[in-house]
């Protein structure tokens, strides 16, 4: 046993005055700063893994969002050429009757019968099933191409807004006529 001792036989106390700095260098650095490391390391791996995920989650939902909108865009197409077609129907019936006017005149029961169905020909319902939601949820972001984003909603905020106007004055002028 290795103990000082006073002259006395006494055990010497130990000096306390240069105890307190002691605990300082008794610590055991390397293996503090080595598992801080890798608690850093742990956290910073978890947010990046996070990041990568929720970017992950976002293409998946963006991937999603852009193939509804191209189908509500095709189904809208398809509306829109039924409706052209309609219109170029109509459009045939007009002349028809307009180069009768002078020259034979127009039976009632045969305008009538030509254009009997001028209102539900020329009726437009646009598809933006897809936008809405997008907009309505603040999920319009999902689309990372600015220039794509703007080009969707120039479309149906303004497009789609301006030719569903525009069949609606066409329908009206038609059916003013028919009455």
């Amino acid at each position: 046993m290795d103990t000082n001792v006073d002259p006395e036989g006494h055990p010497e106390e130990p000096d306390q005055s240069s105890d307190h700095t002691g605990w300082l260098t008794r610590l055991p650095w390397v293996r503090m700063l080595a598992e801080f490391g890798v608690i850093f390391l742990g956290i910073t791996l978890s947010l990046l893994a996070d990041d990568w995920r929720t970017a992950r989650t976002e293409r998946v939902e963006e991937r999603t969002a852009l193939s509804e909108l191209l189908s509500d865009l095709a189904d809208d197409q398809l509306e829109l050429s039924t409706l052209r077609d309609g219109a170029a129907r109509h459009d045939r019936d007009a002349w028809w009757i307009f180069e009768r006017l002078d020259k034979e005149g127009v039976n009632a029961d045969s305008a009538a019968a030509r254009f009997g169905s001028v209102h539900d020909a020329l009726n437009y319902e646009p598809i933006n099933a897809t936008y809405a939601g997008l907009r309505s949820t603040g999920r319009l972001a999902l689309v990372r191409d600015d220039d794509l984003r703007r080009s969707i909603v120039r479309y149906f905020e303004e497009r789609q807004e301006y030719v569903f106007g525009f069949v609606e004055s066409y329908a009206g002028i038609w059916l003013a006529f028919t009455e």
